[in-house]
């Protein structure tokens, strides 16, 4: 008979290798992991996720930039609620869609909720914050180009 304090505390233990604030970034494995970011991200539902460990490494992603306030982001949230219409069942399970915020301090992991709430965002569709530094090399990494 299992001990429910012994599973509790295996739970626990078999975490621990949880991102945690303090960290900025940790060795990156697969596919192109030597260039993109391996940072801590949050989630709209307050949850923390390493970028490419978590939510890139062997996954379809659709990555969408935006911040809560700007009316052009509002234009592509409302584009991505029909885009994640048609990826129907899918959504959540081979194919995923981050919208990374370009305004960490402003746009909260709450903000961030009631806009996933506003455009009716499903399971696997994620609105993500972080360090400002953190956001930065991500969109440097994935968006900038010379």
């Amino acid at each position: 008979m299992l001990n429910l304090k012994e599973v509790l505390t295996d739970l626990v233990s078999a975490n621990s290798g949880a991102p945690s604030s303090s960290d900025c970034t940790r060795p990156s494995r697969g596919p192109h992991a030597e260039y993109i970011p391996n940072v801590i991200m949050h989630t709209h539902r307050n949850q923390r996720a390493w970028f490419y460990d978590d939510l890139i490494a062997g996954k379809s992603v659709v990555i969408h930039c935006m911040a809560a306030h700007d009316a052009a982001s509002c234009t592509g949230l409302e584009t991505l609620a029909q885009v994640q219409a048609r990826i129907g069942e899918q959504l959540g399970t081979s194919i995923f869609i981050y919208s990374i915020t370009t305004d960490p301090i402003r746009d909260t992991p709450e903000v961030l909720r009631q806009v996933a709430e506003k455009y009716g965002a499903r399971d696997g569709w994620f609105f993500l914050t972080g360090d400002e530094q953190a956001l930065s090399l991500v969109r440097e990494r994935m968006f900038i180009h010379s």
